[in-house]
């Protein structure tokens, strides 16, 4: 991966499990590989900081492509908890994490427990580096590096639902994708990031969920931000 990279010009680093304080990059993708019990689940699969600024998601984005398209494996939408909050995105908590500007994705390159995944994985790595290569050539050529405001990652308030009714989350921004969850009239949703008329939020409670909520169906409360998550969310 360092090679090809640096084969298009490019610095590049790569860092022990425990990364060094305030690290601060271009880019920064940790690769991981998934396993699941059972077999049966399978593909690839990114996950932004729970903030997301533009840049983390352009990042996520050219990655998912290129990914894809060299791999040809499936991407797997459920994105975990622990995804978004992995320790290295999270600079409040922890002091080994990437500086507060430093785009940032995590990537499942595929199962392990899935003969097909692993087949890719494992008998053709060149592949897999290729694609989370091209990805950040990609995203390296698109952005621009003039843009500060791209880098820094999005501050919102917590949210409640409009309607006495309460509202749905959905697995994605439309209203006709998976219900995810209904929120009651006193929920409250964190949210972190925000495209097309929606937001993305995370919803506490016996069973967490991520999801979807169009702004039109919330409003901003003066509750103060959510405290961190335990350590076993990160």
């Amino acid at each position: 991966m360092v090679s090809l990279l640096e084969s298009h010009g490019m610095a590049a680093d790569l860092l022990p499990a425990t990364i060094p304080p305030g690290y601060d990059a271009d880019a920064f993708v940790a690769i991981h590989a998934d396993g699941a019990s059972g077999g049966g689940s399978r593909g690839f699969k990114l996950a932004t900081p729970w903030r997301t600024s533009t840049a983390s998601q352009h990042l996520a984005d050219t990655l998912t492509a290129e990914y894809a398209k060299l791999t040809k494996l499936p991407q797997d939408s459920a994105i975990t908890i622990n995804m978004r909050g992995y320790y290295a995105f999270n600079y409040r908590r922890h002091t080994h994490a990437i500086a507060k500007t430093t785009p940032a994705v995590i990537i499942e390159t595929g199962f392990l427990t899935s003969a097909a995944d692993r087949a890719m994985i494992v008998g053709h790595p060149d592949t897999v580096a290729n694609g989370i290569a091209n990805g950040i050539i990609r995203y390296l050529n698109e952005h621009d590096r003039n843009d500060g405001g791209s880098l820094l990652p999005p501050e919102f308030k917590t949210q409640r639902p409009l309607d006495p009714a309460g509202l749905d989350v959905r697995a994605a921004p439309d209203d006709k994708a998976k219900l995810l969850k209904h929120i009651d009239a006193d929920g409250r949703l964190f949210v972190f990031q925000e495209r097309d008329g929606w937001y993305q939020v995370f919803v506490r409670g016996e069973s967490r969920a991520i999801g979807w909520v169009r702004k039109d169906q919330v409003t901003t409360t003066n509750d103060p931000p959510p405290a961190p998550p335990p350590a076993t969310d990160s």
